[in-house]
């Protein structure tokens, strides 16, 4: 069974629910907060450069943007274990048909990537972009960054739901992440490593050789299909 499959059966079980109607204002009336919780982002990312300039006057806008994307990560990684849910499918439908486990981890997956935590980064990352990397460094390498960006969300998805995974069978993995961040972050306030400045080295020579974006790719790939087993 094709995964357009799925996407169908989703879609007539909306249409088909006894709150349909209920469902479908309370769908417009989100779909129209959104729209302005990515306007209001998407205008932070088109006055962040102006920001910096103004809030940091002599600072390369580029070198400092990309001196706070670990950090970005990272925090997203706490953040998205709060707010962000294992996905769900009533089977029922489908114990009498000849389905592969594989078909519906994957068509799970690729569904649970629809979620406005996924979105709102873009709306940051797409104008700085425009405004601010291409005129810098070219419209391959932004290109190219803009991939990277996108690549690494993704990861930073599938990644969640691994761990929110192992979590539900051994509790103390999640603590172990934990652990693991803030002994970074302790290496980083007694100064023996420096978030800022490996952030802002990484991404600067990512946008000196863009076809290194083919990493935050296959990092993406790979906790894909790590949740697909």
């Amino acid at each position: 069974m094709k995964i357009s499959v799925f996407l169908h059966h989703q879609w007539l079980s909306f249409w088909r629910g006894r709150n349909a109607n209920k469902s479908l204002a309370i769908q417009i009336i989100l779909g129209l907060f959104y729209l302005l919780i990515f306007l209001e982002v998407a205008g932070l990312g088109v006055l962040l450069p102006y920001l910096i300039q103004e809030k940091l006057p002599g600072k390369d806008p580029v070198v400092v943007f990309t001196s706070y994307i670990i950090y970005y990560f990272l925090v997203g990684l706490l953040v998205r274990f709060q707010l962000q849910e294992l996905p769900s499918l009533s089977i029922q439908p489908y114990l009498t048909k000849n389905i592969r486990r594989q078909t519906m981890l994957r068509f799970l997956n690729i569904r649970s990537l629809v979620h406005i935590i996924n979105f709102l980064p873009l709306f940051i990352f797409i104008p700085f972009t425009v405004v601010v990397i291409a005129p810098a460094y070219g419209g391959f390498a932004a290109a190219c960054f803009l991939v990277a960006m996108l690549a690494l969300v993704v990861n930073n998805h599938f990644f969640t739901m691994y761990i929110k995974r192992k979590t539900i069978n051994n509790s103390w993995f999640f603590f172990a992440v934990l652990l693991l961040i803030a002994a970074l972050k302790g290496l980083d306030y007694i100064h023996l490593l420096s978030f800022e400045k490996t952030s802002s080295a990484i991404f600067i020579y990512l946008l000196g050789h863009p076809l290194l974006s083919l990493l935050p790719l296959a990092l993406a790939a790979f906790t894909f299909w790590v949740n697909n087993r």
